[in-house]
């Protein structure tokens, strides 16, 4: 089993209530299974949100300081953000 710590922010922190915690996951999971979870735990609206339009185009999930893709496989220990791109000037 790995523990990664998943921070939330902008409607990710709205839809989990929270701004960071800790998920438990078996040994060899992906970035992919990990939003399954959160999905499974957090419901509809929570997909909705990851399967928008807009978030199809612009969600961002980092791990460290660096943007991973769904297929990224994840370590114990990694620290994974959830968050849209915040623009302006």
């Amino acid at each position: 089993m790995i523990t990664v710590t998943v921070k939330y922010f902008g409607i990710f922190s709205q839809l989990a209530k929270k701004q960071e915690e800790q998920i438990r996951l078996k040994d060899g999971v992906t970035v992919a299974d990990l939003l399954q979870q959160l999905i499974q735990k957090y419901g509809k609206e929570l997909k909705d949100t990851l399967e928008a339009e807009r978030a199809y185009k612009s969600a961002i999930v980092v791990r460290g300081n660096n943007k991973v893709d769904k297929t990224t496989p994840l370590t114990h220990c990694d620290e994974i953000a959830l968050l849209f791109p915040v623009g302006g000037g």
